[in-house]
């Protein structure tokens, strides 16, 4: 499972070598929109998933 894998300094991808494309940003946007569409909020994710809220804060505002 490749996202499992990520390792930062080789997986990042640049385009043109302007635009510097962070797949942590776009876990925290596939993460915080995946939960709106469930209509759910970070307290209820955090009890479905055992996760803290403040982790599942974190990985939607991309804080490392």
């Amino acid at each position: 499972m490749r996202f499992l894998k990520l390792n930062k300094n080789s997986d990042i991808k640049t385009n043109n070598n302007k635009d510097i494309i962070d797949p942590y940003i776009e876990i925290g946007n596939l993460t915080k929109e995946a939960r709106i569409a469930k209509n759910l909020s970070i307290d209820d994710l955090s009890d479905l998933s055992k996760i803290p809220n403040s982790t599942l804060i974190a990985i939607e505002k991309n804080n490392k």
